[in-house]
């Protein structure tokens, strides 16, 4: 629950003044002279983070429409884990009760990265009504970075029970290496999942074509900008410098994994996110099926 806000003005003033620095030093001394201690009144603590409302577990789809579909578990090796420590920013609170903070990707974030992705997927519009199968997107472009390369995983908390997870970064350090893990332990259990013959809306088949015959990116890209990475925020923590901050996390922790450069796709249509990603230097690398590649070094 949002705690009320703090009335503002004179007669949110206490009755009685805060004690000067002189009353409180000799309030100290008195209590030296009489071999006790000064005195050492506790200093009022925020509110905790409110714990998210109980939802379905990591493996099953959120969304604003619950399904019963869940994820299935890759095969094989889970990727690549603990190599990064942790990274942390926080800021002030975007309102009362809540506390906005970025923070590394944890087992449990799972549900949340889809919601995300799901309310992001229509050039950065919820694409929940454009898809039958809620959970295609993030098995496309989310959960398999998060089980891969954790350590470059990072999201947004608002510390609201209604979405703890409102945004992220997540992508990889090294394409090549991801794509070879993604055909030998991810993809085989979507498209177990996600059967051709059961997609009818056209969302819904775009992205099963991408888990049926996934597109390897071109070694005149990953040559060049090895790393890649997606980046999503929902609407009420867009404008705050998230989306900036995120970055600016991903690409240092890309850095440290020896990546010397980074892509990403976006869509030609979203004009927003191609301001964005210029403004913090990147460029574009070409065009293709109506996406723009861009990318900037490390």
């Amino acid at each position: 629950m949002v705690a009320p806000q703090r009335a503002r003005g004179s007669d949110a003033r206490p009755e009685s003044p805060l004690p000067t620095r002189r009353a409180l030093r000799e309030r100290r001394a008195a209590a030296a002279g009489q071999g006790g201690q000064p005195d050492a009144r506790p200093v009022p603590q925020p509110d905790p983070t409110p714990s998210p409302r109980p939802g379905p577990s990591p493996s099953q789809q959120p969304g604003p429409a619950e399904t019963t579909r869940s994820h299935p578990a890759p095969e094989g090796d889970s990727g690549r884990r603990g190599r990064l420590g942790p990274l942390r920013r926080r800021a002030r609170p975007r309102r009362a009760g809540s506390r906005v903070t970025i923070r590394p990707f944890r087992r449990g974030d799972e549900a949340g990265l889809a919601r995300v992705c799901l309310r992001t997927a229509a050039d950065g519009a919820d694409a929940t009504d454009r898809h039958a199968h809620p959970g295609l997107p993030a098995a496309v472009w989310a959960l398999p970075y998060a089980r891969f390369e954790p350590d470059l995983c990072l999201v947004v908390d608002d510390g609201t029970p209604e979405g703890r997870v409102s945004g992220y970064v997540l992508g990889t350090s090294d394409t090549v290496s991801f794509e070879d893990w993604c055909e030998r332990a991810w993809w085989p259990a979507q498209r177990r999942a996600y059967p051709m013959a059961d997609m009818v809306e056209p969302a819904d088949r775009e992205a099963a074509a991408l888990v049926h015959s996934p597109r390897r990116t071109p070694a005149r890209i990953t040559d060049r900008y090895p790393a890649h990475l997606h980046v999503d925020l929902l609407p009420h923590v867009r404008g705050g410098g998230w989306g900036r901050r995120l970055l600016e996390g991903f690409m240092g922790a890309a850095a440290q994994a020896d990546a010397s450069a980074v892509h990403l796709g976006v869509s030609e249509t979203n004009t927003r996110a191609i301001g964005f990603y210029a403004r913090l230097g990147f460029a574009l690398v070409e065009r293709t099926d109506g996406a723009l590649v861009l990318g900037r070094p490390l």
